[in-house]
């Protein structure tokens, strides 16, 4: 073994845990076709409480629903309207951050199933009362104003008066300052889920955190 893969793999285990490092000296190996993983993490809405959030009138943020589309334009740097399409037809929610005609900001939603297909599991159905947040978009024109916080904890407080109890979200490792981010809003680690290939079979290991023993059938990844 080199001494930059051993370099490497030091890195990892700091950075990430030894099981990661684990995955990823195979990978480079060459003992497994893919190696990927992701950690998952929840918070608890039912008691979850927004704290208080700069107010800026320029914006407005609420639920766009499909039919509105067509009445905004979309911001620099967010994504084409068939992608706004696609999600709809997944049955997924959007939350927007609108500023005159123009959608700047979008979190969406969706109350069945989550799309982690970075893990080969491109529809992860879950238990009722949860809601899987995904793709919190700021245009670039608008950042550094609070509009993606602002957002996400508009998303939260809609959801917990709708009753649901737990909402889920996936982070890359690499998104270190979207994890802190998180962490500081109440977000606790579930679990980091490894999805590997090996021999042409898929394979699915989760490690679950002390949260995350407390509700081991939140998502199922070994069917």
């Amino acid at each position: 073994m080199s001494s930059n893969l051993l370099k490497q793999a030091w890195l990892c285990c700091r950075n990430f845990g030894p099981d990661e490092a684990f995955f990823r000296i195979l990978k480079r190996l060459k003992l497994m076709t893919q190696a990927n993983s992701l950690d998952l993490m929840i918070e608890d809405l039912e008691s979850y409480s927004a704290p208080d959030l700069p107010q800026n009138p320029e914006f407005v943020i609420r639920e766009l629903q499909r039919s509105e589309l067509r009445n905004f334009k979309m911001a620099d740097g967010l994504p084409a309207e068939e992608d706004f399409q696609k999600q709809f037809e997944q049955g997924s929610r959007l939350f927007a951050v609108l500023h005159k005609d123009k959608i700047v900001g979008v979190n969406w939603a969706n109350t069945s199933s989550a799309n982690l297909a970075h893990i080969n599991k491109p529809a992860q159905t879950f238990q009722n009362g949860v809601i899987y947040s995904y793709s919190l978009f700021i245009s670039p024109s608008f950042r550094d104003q609070h509009l993606g916080k602002i957002l996400k904890h508009f998303l939260l407080s809609a959801f917990k008066k709708e009753g649901f109890r737990l909402a889920l979200i996936a982070i890359f490792l690499k998104d270190v300052r979207v994890r802190q981010w998180h962490e500081k809003n109440g977000f606790k680690t579930w679990g980091r889920v490894f999805y590997f290939k090996f021999a042409g079979k898929k394979f699915w290991w989760t490690r679950l955190t002390e949260t995350g023993k407390k509700l081991p059938q939140l998502l199922n990844f070994h069917a």
